[in-house]
């Protein structure tokens, strides 16, 4: 893992116990000369993110659509700051960037990323890793569903459980950093494509 693609909220939410765990991941990341890419924002969980990295010594990218930039929300002390036309192109560059990608907490957009992410897994575009933080329990319903989709065979066991997920940072991590990069052949049962 040299690259790993954080999504998560432009807001803060109100559990400070979330907050900890997101700087303990970025922490660990810079530790382990990880290289950060993430929506490049400077506003909630994508700003403690930002901050965390560059505290720390830690290369982080940001990709982010001109009309965000516009609103003047993004970060003006990232490594690099790539500009794009569209949310779209924001989640094709950041596919094509990082090893791996990591959920945390976030809102509609952070989930509609890193299901974009998997779903391009599940056909066989991508082979990599794939990690949510459920600090808190924060997406203990998510897992639920995720759970109900195997169970009821509209996921295979094996993309199921290629999800990596920790309660704490450091649990979610020591998950990530084992192994190589997952490659999924969905054809090879006819049950889940």
């Amino acid at each position: 893992m040299k690259s790993v693609a954080i999504f998560c909220g432009a807001a803060s939410g109100s559990d400070p116990n979330l907050l900890e765990e997101v700087v303990n991941l970025v922490r660990l990341l810079a530790q382990n000369n990880i290289e950060v890419i993430y929506g490049g924002g400077k506003l909630g969980i994508m700003g403690l993110v930002a901050d965390t990295a560059i505290q720390h010594n830690c290369k982080i990218v940001g990709i982010m659509p001109d009309f965000l930039i516009d609103r003047e929300i993004a970060h003006d002390s990232l490594s690099e700051l790539i500009s794009v036309k569209s949310m779209s192109e924001r989640k094709q560059i950041i596919c094509e960037k990082a090893d791996s990608f990591i959920l945390l907490p976030g809102g509609v957009g952070s989930l509609d990323e890193f299901f974009d992410m998997l779903s391009q897994m599940h056909v066989g575009r991508i082979s990599k890793k794939f990690g949510i933080l459920n600090a808190g329990n924060y997406y203990d319903a998510t897992l639920e569903q995720l759970r109900k989709a195997k169970e009821l065979d509209f996921m295979s066991a094996e993309m199921h459980d290629l999800i990596k997920v920790g309660l704490t940072a450091k649990e979610l991590f020591n998950e990530m950093i084992v192994g190589e990069a997952y490659k999924i052949d969905r054809w090879k049962d006819s049950r889940c494509v």
